[in-house]
């Protein structure tokens, strides 16, 4: 079943109310108050409830109006009002007004010359733009993400109604160095037609705002290389290794059953993976993917320092380049489990 969000991300731009009932359901009013607007125009066209993928031309009935189907499979005519046929269109600026009050922060709505994206408000200090893209499927968010990364070369903030996307552009976004952040994980669409958000914008984009990106560095992602480096010397020798999982899921953006298929191992190992990476760092493999850009630049700081004491040498109190942690190379029990494992799994 498709959430709200999802409804948001791919239902068309304009549709009969009828038909915004029937995908929103209940959730119907919530959000036409957050990014829906009615229209003067009329649909001429329904879609049939049977499923058999017709569209019913409207037509006057006495007082109100009837479906009529024109495929020849002889369906039922469908009953109709005036306000069943009200066409009713997404509205992009009214979500980003939506968004950035639920944030705490002020709207500054700009075109950006893509299709369904639009700037919603610009953060810190040099400003930092954030952007909604509400794009139907994966090729087309693509297209809109190598557009921005045209349009905006220093940087921006990614907003997203889902998760949606391949391993290809989220591995794209984070070579580039730019927060992308789903609504549906972050916000909450209340009853009453408004956003909720349990953190303020500055919070949730601390990581990519320019005067905070020192601090959020020297903190919590320092914590999280530090268990980063941990997680990558656990089990090298294994199949499907944590630090394997952990490339293939966070850095390159892959889900369980693709993991599984590029380490040519059972799905529930890698369920299995996942659960060691989410407990060695107390964060979800979502969260930790916040962290894939800086990550991989501090990784990569470390090998160029490890280049250069290999190249001229370690110093005479130190007998090694590597710290104890890389040298560690976990053993799986009878039952292929790592120890971190077997408490969960026993």
């Amino acid at each position: 079943m498709k959430t709200v969000w999802r409804i948001i991300e791919t239902s068309p731009e304009t549709a009969a109310a009828l038909s915004w009932r029937r995908w929103l359901g209940p959730s119907f009013d919530a959000v036409a108050a957050v990014c829906l607007r009615g229209t003067k125009r009329s649909a001429d066209r329904i879609p049939c409830e049977n499923g058999c993928g017709c569209n019913h031309r409207v037509c006057k009935r006495g007082a109100g109006y009837a479906g009529v189907c024109d495929c020849g499979d002889d369906c039922d005519e469908i009953p109709l009002t005036a306000a069943d046929i009200k066409v009713w269109e997404l509205n992009l600026d009214s979500l980003g007004r939506a968004v950035t009050k639920a944030l705490g922060c002020s709207t500054m709505l700009a075109p950006i010359g893509f299709h369904r994206t639009i700037q919603v408000t610009a953060l810190g200090n040099p400003a930092l733009p954030v952007v909604l893209v509400v794009q139907p499927d994966a090729q087309s968010y693509r297209n809109a993400v190598a557009h921005l990364l045209a349009r905006l070369p220093k940087g921006f903030i990614l907003l997203t109604p889902t998760k949606l996307g391949d391993a290809s552009t989220l591995e794209l976004l984070n070579k580039a160095s730019v927060g992308f952040y789903d609504l549906e994980s972050h916000l909450t669409l209340l009853p009453s037609g408004k956003l909720h958000s349990p953190k303020t914008a500055e919070v949730l984009f601390a990581a990519h705002l320019p005067e905070k990106k020192e601090a959020f560095k020297e903190s919590e992602t320092q914590r999280v290389f530090r268990l980063f480096r941990e997680l990558m010397s656990l089990g090298t020798h294994l199949k499907a290794s944590p630090g394997q999982v952990f490339e293939l899921m966070v850095f390159k953006g892959h889900k369980q059953n693709e993991a599984a298929r590029l380490c040519k191992c059972v799905p529930s190992l890698i369920t299995r993976r996942v659960t060691v990476i989410e407990n060695h760092f107390d964060m979800t493999i979502e969260k930790l993917r916040d962290f894939a850009t800086v990550l991989t630049d501090m990784n990569n700081s470390v090998k160029g320092q490890r280049y250069a004491k290999k190249k001229h040498g370690a110093p005479a109190d130190e007998p090694s380049q590597y710290g104890e942690a890389d040298k560690q190379d976990a053993k799986e029990d009878a039952g292929g489990y790592l120890p971190e494992e077997r408490q969960d799994y026993t």
